[in-house]
């Protein structure tokens, strides 16, 4: 058994108790939620929110509703923002750990807190998924990891409260002993997250991988990012490193030294030179130990996977749970469509279309849903803009499948943008008035904007940067799971083109508003 075997079954044994845990809570979710809200009750106690909101440990699940109401990441924002800058005990007790930047839904970005709580709520979650996935693909955890390491090349940072924004890797959140034991499982080291040039990380990460015959597990989030990272396989620049045998520049000296201690492999190099020569990677012959990949496969997602699976043929494929910065939703585990609740993670509470509230127990098969978190780190009935549908059960856990994104907002690659957002791009960029302005997907996939006014020689540049305010277009864009920012001329009458083509699609004329934003690629065909 190799050196990264050992450390996964061993790590894995520490999780097996998490999947007790969980499996357990799959049999009783009301009792596993009333656990969670009481222990961010207790947390939360003496709290400026919790004062402001008459919050007490032991308080009922109807009095914490009627007190606290259900808001928006951006509508907490005040307070995370105090708590940013270094006010003390300002969501919860419970000392913080990092921020972490995200999109927001009326501007570029907005913080969301993690507290050791928080963190451990993630944790369950994530030892709950990896003890069944080892259970269901034992051979994945017979060799080494690849575990995205997320965002690449990002500059240090520190809150005024004195802390790091953003994690190194995806498996910040584990304990120090299992996060120990995971770092002699990876293929690419954590360390690469110390290398401040994106195309240097991203070749330097390709490398670990082209020269790790024992990967047997891959976990990244969206799929157009590891098909990229087989794209480059093609560069001139790497084959140039694997001919020569010598790291790339760019790097920083400890992973510099990593790298070469895996270039010094001659007959490694020579193989995987040979498999590059082929018009398209055989993958297979490059892994193959490969049995398993994690990713987003639902909404958006899908058609990556599905892309993502042809690369990768007769690997096994699973999509990740409703995982977003502000928290776990659902996770992998068990058998059947979607995936079960993460009950031992968040509080969890779902608003139907009419605007009432259920909880975990009271969700029904087929009916759709918006998620609501209330998290260890403060974040009390955060409305996440997640619509869901109820596809089955693990035990009397409902199973959830992710639909998408709410109020309008465009997700193409994990960039997330809202209405209010583009709407205050445009305004930002705008010199003239515009008779039509809306910006929708394009082939790429990308953005265009459709456009009825005068056409700065600029404007390009200038919208470009402004969308990259919002931090995970700027990543998508970098990383070029986006393509260039395109813009369309419109003849004159866009609006009224615009307003017959959605009474033809059945809507209301008083229903009919011009959005900034429309999630429709078929307009760049229609408008134009």
């Amino acid at each position: 058994m190799t050196r990264a075997a050992t450390a996964q079954q061993a790590w894995l044994a520490r999780a097996a108790l998490e999947h007790a845990h969980f499996a357990a809570a799959c049999r009783d979710p009301q009792a596993a939620q009333q656990a969670i809200l009481q222990g961010q009750l207790f947390r939360a106690e003496d709290s400026r929110f919790a004062r402001e909101h008459g919050l007490r440990s032991g308080m009922r699940v109807e009095d914490f509703r009627r007190a606290v109401p259900v808001r928006s990441s951006d509508e907490l924002q005040p307070w995370i923002q105090a708590a940013w800058s270094g006010e003390k005990q300002v969501l919860s007790r419970d000392p913080l750990r990092a921020f972490e930047f995200t999109s927001g839904s009326t501007g570029p970005a907005r913080l969301v807190p993690f507290s050791r709580s928080s963190h451990r709520e993630i944790r369950r979650a994530v030892l709950a998924w990896l003890a069944d996935a080892a259970r269901r693909h034992p051979a994945a955890f017979r060799g080494s990891a690849y575990w995205s390491i997320s965002p690449l090349a990002r500059t240090p940072q520190i809150s005024p409260s004195g802390h790091p924004v953003g994690f190194g890797d995806d498996a910040a959140c584990l304990d120090p002993q299992a996060r120990l034991l995971l770092q002699a499982t990876l293929s690419v080291p954590a360390s690469l997250a110390l290398c401040p040039e994106l195309e240097s990380a991203l070749d330097a990460t390709l490398l670990f991988l082209l020269l790790d015959p024992d990967l047997s597990f891959i976990s990244v989030w969206n799929p157009s990012f590891l098909e990229l990272l087989l794209q480059r396989g093609s560069r001139d620049e790497i084959r140039h490193v694997l001919i020569h045998g010598k790291a790339p520049a760019g790097l920083p000296p400890i992973c510099a030294n990593q790298v070469q201690q895996r270039l010094n492999q001659a007959e490694r190099r020579r193989r995987v030179l040979e498999i590059l020569r082929s018009p398209q990677i055989d993958c297979r012959r490059l892994w193959p130990r490969l049995a398993l990949v994690s990713c987003w496969g639902d909404a958006s997602a899908a058609a990556d996977q599905e892309r993502l699976r042809r690369l990768l043929p007769g690997i096994a494929f699973e999509s990740k749970g409703l995982m977003a910065t502000e928290g776990i939703t659902s996770l992998p585990f068990g058998e059947g469509p979607g995936c079960p609740l993460a009950l031992r993670s968040h509080f969890l509470e779902f608003r139907d279309d009419s605007g009432a509230c259920h909880l975990a127990h009271q969700l029904e098969l087929g009916r759709r849903y918006e998620t609501i978190l209330s998290t260890g780190a403060g974040l009390l009935r955060c409305a996440s803009g997640d619509l869901v549908e109820v596809v089955g059960f693990t035990g009397k856990n409902p199973r959830i499948r992710f639909l998408g994104r709410l109020g309008g907002v465009c997700d193409l690659r994990g960039e997330k943008l809202s209405p209010a957002f583009v709407q205050q791009v445009l305004d930002q960029v705008r010199l003239d008035d515009w008779a039509f302005a809306s910006l929708c997907p394009a082939p790429g996939p990308a953005y265009c904007l459709l456009l009825e006014g005068t056409i700065p020689h600029d404007l390009a540049e200038r919208l470009e940067a402004a969308l990259r305010t919002n931090p995970h277009y700027a990543w998508c864009r970098d990383l070029g799971q986006l393509g260039p920012l395109e813009i369309l001329p419109c003849r004159p009458g866009t609006t009224e083109r615009h307003r017959a083509e959605l009474l033809r699609r059945g809507l209301r004329l008083g229903d009919i508003k011009a959005s900034p934003l429309e999630r429709d690629p078929a307009w760049r065909e229609i408008l134009p």
